[in-house]
């Protein structure tokens, strides 16, 4: 099953195709465990079942399960979740529309370290499909199909923005979730035209491995430093928001 990427801020050089060219899809970044599921016909046949609750293979970022007693406990809300919404059948269905293997991807809403609404929370919210024949990320009107054909939530989209435009937007990650009355852990960004990804985590956001973003300029050394204070500082993503929504209303 493929694996999700790291997804690294852009001052990463696997990130500077991001704002190249093409348009920007803002997201909402989720505070969960990135979770994925596929039909098993895609897999080995040491992932193929009779168990006619089985079908669908599950995995976290790093672990795929090769049977029901290999899931983890962790995810058993999100697998839950997943099963009585998502017909197996329906999966073959859409992998016949798009001729090719899909796997979905997503964020296993878990509590971690945001305290969401989790009486109206889905378990598993998407945020990206994989086309294996093509080795290429849907864009984000073919996501929110897929998605949708399986009866499952997607993550927020908070904005489009042509990558030429790129320099006149105010960003700001401030935003309140739309899974609670909580700030937002922060922001992705991705290019399906460069199929490049990349974050922008709140400095205020607490999580072990958070990385330090938006350095002074002084500190940026490298190109892809460089690269990121210009397209990204917290001065420019944290101002106006407002003027953003108001001129890209309806993609919310």
């Amino acid at each position: 099953m493929k694996k999700y990427p790291k997804i690294k801020y852009p001052n990463d050089d696997k990130a500077t195709g991001v704002f190249a060219s093409g348009e920007v899809v803002v997201q909402e970044k989720l505070d969960g465990a990135n979770f994925r599921f596929t039909h098993e016909r895609n897999l080995d046949e040491e992932y193929h079942t009779p168990d006619s609750k089985r079908h669908i293979v599950f995995g976290s970022r790093n672990v795929q399960y090769k049977n029901v007693k290999d899931e983890s406990k962790q995810f058993s809300k999100p697998i839950k979740h997943i099963r009585q919404n998502v017909d197996p059948v329906d999966i073959k269905i859409l992998e016949d529309q798009y001729d090719s293997a899909l796997t979905f991807f997503g964020e296993a809403m878990i509590p971690h370290t945001l305290s969401y609404d989790w009486e109206s929370t889905p378990a598993f919210v998407g945020f990206d499909v994989y086309k294996e024949s093509e080795e290429r990320w849907l864009r984000q009107p073919e996501v929110r199909f897929v998605f949708g054909e399986l009866g499952l939530s997607v993550a927020p989209v908070i904005a489009i923005v042509p990558a030429e435009d790129w320099d006149d937007y105010d960003v700001d990650t401030k935003i309140d979730s739309e899974f609670g009355d909580v700030k937002a852990e922060g922001l992705t960004f991705k290019n399906y035209d460069t199929q490049t990804f990349a974050k922008y985590v709140r400095e205020d956001f607490k999580e072990k491995n958070k990385q330090t973003f938006g350095k002074s300029q002084k500190q940026q050394t490298s190109g892809a430093e460089k690269l990121s204070y210009q397209y990204i500082t917290n001065s420019r993503i944290e101002n106006k928001h407002t003027n953003l929504l108001t001129r890209v209303n309806g993609t919310h």
